[in-house]
């Protein structure tokens, strides 16, 4: 599978507005989250993100098609990297592409040691993508955002 990361700059805001607004409008519909879904992400809030200079934000490409995007915040340390979002394109799911993106990670990133992410507990797919590849949820460390959603999270050492 080729995957490739494709850096995104100020001038694909709206590219990815319409991205979060594909890949995260059933999360939206399910739990009404304001406050945290990417889904109520604007085009300035996404362009504030990306001019800071912790974020970096790549279009996930496979096999030279655009399935997705990754989001890699760095901490202070540099070499340990939170993932926000991962997102995969509706009509691209169930193929494995964020699999092998987590997967390929290491590779496009030698210098990161550990990668953390955060994910909703009662969404058992996606809970079951992060633990096959390698996550293992932080022990005490969760968020109950709604009576029927909590965030739970997770990291992988490299």
């Amino acid at each position: 599978m080729g995957i490739q990361l494709e850096p995104i700059t100020a001038n694909d805001t709206v590219t990815m507005t319409g991205m979060y607004h594909s890949a995260f409008a059933g999360l939206y519909e399910k739990y009404h989250d304001d406050a945290t879904n990417p889904f109520k992400e604007t085009p300035q809030s996404i362009l504030t993100k990306i001019n800071t200079d912790t974020h970096h934000y790549y279009f996930i490409n496979i096999n030279q098609k655009r399935v997705g995007l990754i989001g890699l915040i760095q901490t202070e340390s540099a070499q340990i990297t939170r993932i926000s979002p991962l997102l995969i394109l509706p009509q691209y799911e169930g193929h494995h592409f964020a699999q092998a993106t987590l997967n390929a990670l290491p590779d496009f990133f030698p210098t990161i040691t550990q990668l953390e992410v955060d994910t909703i507990l009662q969404e058992a797919k996606l809970v079951h993508l992060y633990e096959k590849c390698g996550f293992e949820r932080i022990p005490n460390k969760k968020i109950q955002l709604q009576s029927n959603m909590t965030l739970i999270f997770l990291r992988k050492s490299l």
